[in-house]
């Protein structure tokens, strides 16, 4: 339903999934939750001329256009949350407040703030998200000013995640980064050093040629301690999904094109993806002192795989 500035939207949704599910998907729901189908999306949004508020379940996407989020993405299923933007020329403020799982009777909670200047053709974003052990959300992390790594004596248990992306073009020619710290060993205790925990997204795409063809190139890679935590309950994830990505541990090379046949609509995606996949996992918890002197990439025997799409 939409009126005016007003939007609303109710979705009930069922399934089922694997008990161990191999693709790691599973939302880790008591099927009994299924009695009558689960919430969606569900919301409210109001968009006025220069900002927005939302209140409702759903998931939210901040990767670069076209590419999944290495610090928030769609990739867990909608979870409670409020949030607004303030729009200012080029420059737009966004945060957000939501409220996560509860893991072994912890209540968990995220906060997530992200700077954006747009043109025609640069666009670049500064962005911060954490997820903290409280009963319940906090207010003051939705405040867009509020940086999340200051006054950290006043704050409860949290997991601080920081992200920088860039979108340029250049003739026929976008390029796109976008990069997640999770953690950095700034002053490492000789034999202690703590591998830095990390993420990057590379793509380039070609748009202007003749007008049925648009090659890119992406490569990924995500290392074996990123989005892990010490402990079980702080864990960046929620029913089983990674807030960001899915896995920890991997590199991945795609090569794809768009192909727009002379069919009124149609659009075919060809694509090659090459994988590696290690052992590092975010779904295991990091005992105190395991990961000195361990790799930040490639920990354990790797997995490759060939995948035509």
């Amino acid at each position: 339903m939409e009126t005016g500035p007003i939007a609303a939207e109710p979705r009930l949704s069922g399934g089922t999934y694997f008990r161990s599910d191999p693709a790691g998907n599973d939302p880790g729901y008591d099927p009994r939750d299924y009695v009558g189908g689960m919430t969606d999306n569900g919301y409210v949004s109001v968009a006025l001329p220069f900002a927005s508020f939302d209140v409702g379940r759903f998931a939210r996407n901040w990767g670069v256009l076209g590419t999944q989020g290495l610090m928030i993405s769609n990739n867990p299923t909608p979870y409670p949350s409020i949030g607004m933007e303030v729009h200012a020329g080029r420059v737009t403020a966004r945060a957000f407040s939501a409220e996560l799982d509860t893991l072994a009777g912890v209540r968990r909670q995220i906060a997530a703030h992200r700077v954006d200047y747009v043109s025609r053709d640069l666009t670049f974003s500064l962005g911060e998200a954490s997820l903290y052990i409280n009963p319940s959300p906090m207010l003051r992390f939705l405040n867009p000013a509020e940086l999340f790594f200051s006054n950290q004596s006043s704050r409860p248990p949290q997991t601080l995640m920081l992200t920088g992306q860039l979108w340029l073009r250049r003739g026929p020619g976008v390029f796109y980064r976008d990069a997640l710290l999770d953690d950095i060993d700034v002053n490492p205790t000789p034999g202690k050093a703590e591998p830095p925990q990390y993420g990057f997204t590379l793509g380039a795409r070609l748009v202007s040629l003749p007008p049925w063809v648009e090659p890119a190139l992406e490569y990924q890679q995500v290392g074996a301690w990123t989005y892990r935590t010490p402990n079980y309950n702080d864990r960046y994830s929620y029913y089983n999904r990674g807030l960001g990505v899915n896995f920890s541990d991997y590199d991945r090379l795609t090569l794809r094109a768009d192909l727009f046949p002379p069919v009124r609509g149609l659009k075919l995606t060809p694509a090659i993806l090459f994988q590696r996949q290690w052992e590092g996992n975010f779904r295991d918890s990091m005992p105190g002192g395991y990961y000195y002197g361990r790799p930040a990439l490639a920990w354990g025997v790797p997995e490759r795989t060939l995948r035509f799409a």
